[in-house]
């Protein structure tokens, strides 16, 4: 399937195509909520993973790879591997690895790109689960939270998602 493009771009928020792909259309709600409180635009550099960067010689070509798409030098590319983007932050290097090839602006631009490869990242890393499963299965919701958000913060992560829930009506 093509992907759309961001003359495609939607005045709001998209719910239809990635229901379609089916990923659950309330864990998005509370994801969007929770990572950026719903905005296509939201972006935020991690100096960890910049800092943590191995600089080993698959990375390296990953890298170059960023910086080809996109037209920049090695080290924005190491920036953006770094750095989160969009409605669900999705991780530079995790929208890259998930098989996007055009300029990150492009993504960054189009919730119906954001959508989709938000459910691409449930279904490559097992966690396309829908909300009603997890709410009612704490330890299912914690493994959610450590897949999506790390396993360091799992269990704050998983009471911001139940908070960003009910604050939704869900």
């Amino acid at each position: 399937m093509p992907e759309p493009t961001a003359s495609s771009m939607l005045a709001t928020p998209s719910l239809a195509t990635p229901s379609t792909l089916g990923a659950d259309p309330a864990l998005m709600r509370i994801i969007r909520q929770v990572e950026s409180g719903n905005r296509s635009d939201a972006i935020r550099f991690e100096p960890t993973v910049f800092s943590g960067w191995a600089g080993e010689s698959s990375e390296q070509g990953f890298v170059q790879r960023i910086a080809d798409i996109n037209h920049c030098d090695f080290d924005t590319a190491k920036v953006l591997f770094s750095t989160s983007f969009g409605l669900y932050q999705l991780m530079g290097f995790n929208i890259y690895s998930l098989g996007f090839v055009r300029p990150i602006v492009e993504f960054w631009s189009d919730h119906t790109l954001q959508d989709i490869y938000f459910h691409k990242f449930l279904i490559k890393n097992n966690i396309n689960i829908p909300w009603s499963t997890l709410k009612s299965n704490p330890e299912l919701l914690a493994h959610f939270a450590s897949v999506y958000n790390g396993p360091g913060g799992r269990v704050t992560y998983a009471a911001a998602m139940t908070r960003a829930a009910t604050g939704l009506g869900l």
